[in-house]
């Protein structure tokens, strides 16, 4: 066994570029696969792979990359000019499928410049060693495990369980900027760097940090510099020249989005203490404590995802914290906000993180050995050394295992075990049925649907997805309303307090809207149309006793988070979607039958209610003993009924629901 252990070991020492290629490759592979199968199967979002996918393919037809979902073009919003290059292949194979898979090959092959960078930064020791205390076949072995340990963390697949979105181009941009510093190439070097920045031109921010780290890395001598300007000047200059960017991105914005006065200075999200920079000032003069206050905030959530990303590195930046520079602008955006998405998996954003924390780690690991080289107690340093390895080989074993979205046994609920294979969870049927919807939809005719729904129609320019701020309740109507009322997002309201499900009610209210198809909790309304559903599944739903709980006798439900996991709570919470029940019933003709956990007594009252309990449908009492343990009901629905409870109760006796059977019987 040993044998073996050493034999791969000395392959790995004589082949780490090669490995390293293969493993890039197999995770292109894999992450494209995930990505692909979680769009396909309507997990994927119009924020933000709708809206790219869109602002892409507009381009191809003559517009100047615009979005329905922003009303204008996407340099409005996001001056990013790095779209331009990514039009090419788009060009070439117009899909959303290429923006995932053009994803998955830079994330992927970041570990490539990640293992130069380490294995620049080691052979300098090596070479430089005074003591020939450190084996060169260990620095060779440090140089792979890093890149390993970094695809393998948890934050840098962070955004694989989204959808495509360009902060994942950072390590890429970032690993190969810092090569070429550490090879004295200056120009790859400020190439690479103005990359980064034409992601997004706040990014100008993460630049500056990354210049003011080559300053502190050149007086350490591990740079070089030509010494032609002082390192003030040289620092001066670039501020200059990136603050010049900064205030130009802002009034091209203004122009290409027709707004009369330039917008720049707008450094916050969401849940941010301001979105402005004179705003934060303000506020931190004249009211910190709000700051405090917003800095607290979700602070168990922004505590783990923290030492996620640190453990990766074993806290080894901590030998040089000055590589960590460039994730200031992280820590001022995210940590500075109660916007849980910004420091939680399954996000983009941590790719403003993470490719840092794995240099300053690097760089530690340069520092800790340059200490055993040198000092007179080297033993105790090397047995620390020794145990930070071991440490991050574990973790990013065990970290991969537990959080990765490749991972069949991951404990975050949308891994990729939830999409493969015959899964329970994934209702084929469904998927297919709404696929089909594509084919009756009139192309470029006015249409409104849910954030998951959109990415199959990004080619219509008149479509639009909620939670759309302009869109209300006098909101002129649109041809086609699409909801799938089992999607959580479909009762998330919008900025002008209203839902999809909402509009959906108001819509079939109003008697203009006939059903054009429905089925799996899918439907379609369509403006002015009387006939028949061109596309039905008569929807059959059974809630099991897991569902129902018995408080004072009475029993209720379904309650559908209630076995939620605590990582799917938290994913519910990141996405502002978790509370109560999100059960529903469809227009049309239903069969209900309660099952109890006994035989059903006299004077034993069911209740359906909706809206919370707000509304009634049902409310009968049984006359007699039924000597049977199930009662079934007929029900018209002639609206859409959301939030739906059932229950039943006998006085001064527990009844528990041990099922409930809806069956529809037609539309």
């Amino acid at each position: 066994m040993n044998n073996k252990i050493g034999g791969g070991i000395n392959f790995i020492l004589r082949k780490p570029v090669i490995i390293l290629y293969a493993v890039a490759s197999i995770f292109t592979i894999l992450f494209s696969y995930y990505s692909i199968l979680k769009a396909y199967n309507f997990q994927a979002y119009a924020w933000d792979l709708g809206l790219y996918s869109q602002v892409f393919y507009s381009v191809l037809k003559g517009k100047f990359f615009y979005t329905s979902l922003l009303g204008s073009s996407y340099l409005a919003e996001h001056f990013s000019p790095f779209i331009f290059l990514i039009e090419i292949p788009f060009y070439f194979f117009p899909s959303e499928y290429t923006l995932l898979i053009i994803q998955s090959i830079f994330l992927s092959f970041s570990i490539i410049p990640l293992y130069y960078i380490t294995d620049e930064i080691l052979t300098r020791l090596e070479n430089g060693s005074k003591n020939k205390r450190i084996k060169c076949s260990t620095l060779k072995f440090i140089s792979f495990i890093m890149p390993v340990a970094f695809i393998l963390s948890p934050l840098t697949e962070s955004p694989v369980y989204f959808d495509f979105h360009l902060m994942v181009f950072i390590p890429f941009f970032y690993f190969m900027a810092l090569y070429y510093l550490l090879k004295a190439k200056r120009v790859l070097y400020y190439i690479f760097l103005a990359l980064i920045i034409s992601l997004h031109s706040n990014f100008i921010f993460i630049a500056m940090m990354i210049i003011l780290m080559e300053i502190i890395l050149n007086k350490r001598g591990i740079v070089t510099r030509p010494r032609k300007l002082s390192n003030g000047m040289y620092f001066g200059i670039s501020f200059a020249v990136l603050f010049s960017y900064y205030i130009l991105a802002g009034f091209l914005k203004s122009y290409i989005g027709h707004i009369p006065e330039a917008t720049y200075l707008i450094i916050g999200g969401s849940g941010s203490v301001s979105r402005s920079l004179t705003g934060f000032l303000t506020v931190l003069f004249y009211n910190p404590e709000k700051i405090i206050s917003v800095l607290v905030a979700n602070y168990d959530i922004k505590i783990l995802f923290l030492i996620l990303g640190f453990l990766a590195v074993d806290f080894l930046f901590i030998e040089y914290p000055a590589g960590l520079l460039p994730a200031l602008p992280y820590f001022a955006y995210a940590m500075l906000s109660t916007y849980i998405p910004y420091y939680f998996i399954g996000f983009q954003y941590s790719m403003m993180f993470i490719p840092f924390v794995f240099i300053a780690g690097i760089f530690g690991i340069y520092v800790i050995l340059e200490k055993i080289d040198i000092s007179p107690n080297f033993k105790k340093i090397k047995k620390y050394f020794k145990n930070s390895m071991l440490v991050i080989v574990l973790f990013s074993i065990i970290g991969f295992a537990i959080l990765s979205p490749l991972s069949p046994a991951s404990m975050e609920p949308a891994n990729i075990g939830y999409f493969s294979g015959n899964n329970k969870n994934i209702n084929v049927a469904k998927i297919n049925f709404m696929h089909e919807i594509k084919g009756i939809i009139n192309n470029n005719s006015s249409l409104i649907t849910g954030n998951n729904i959109f990415p199959e129609f990004y080619k219509n320019y008149n479509a639009t997805a909620f939670p759309d701020a302009t869109i209300s309740e006098k909101v002129p109507y649109y041809k086609y309303l699409i909801a799938d009322f089992s999607d959580s997002q479909t009762y998330v309201k919008n900025s002008q307090n209203i839902s999809l499900a909402e509009l959906a009610q108001e819509y079939i209210s109003s008697g203009l809207y006939g059903i054009l198809a429905e089925g799996y909790g899918i439907m379609v309304l369509k403006l002015n149309y009387t006939g028949s559903p061109e596309l039905y599944v008569p929807s059959n739903n059974n809630y099991s006793y897991n569902y129902f709980q018995t408080v004072n006798g009475i029993s209720e439900g379904p309650f559908i988070n209630k076995n939620t996991s605590y990582f799917g709570k938290l994913d519910d919470n990141a996405l502002n979607i978790y509370d109560s029940n999100k059960t529903y019933l469809l227009p049309g003709n239903y069969s209900i039958t309660f099952t109890l956990n006994s035989t059903v007594e006299k004077n034993t009252t069911f209740i359906i209610k909706f809206n919370s309990g707000k509304c009634v449908v049902l409310n009968k009492t049984v006359n007699n003993d039924l000597n049977r343990d199930y009662i079934t009901f007929s029900i018209n629905v002639k609206n859409f009924y959301s939030n739906v409870i059932y229950i039943a109760y006998l006085k001064n006796q527990d009844v528990n629901i041990k099922n409930i059977k809806i069956t529809q019987l037609n539309a």
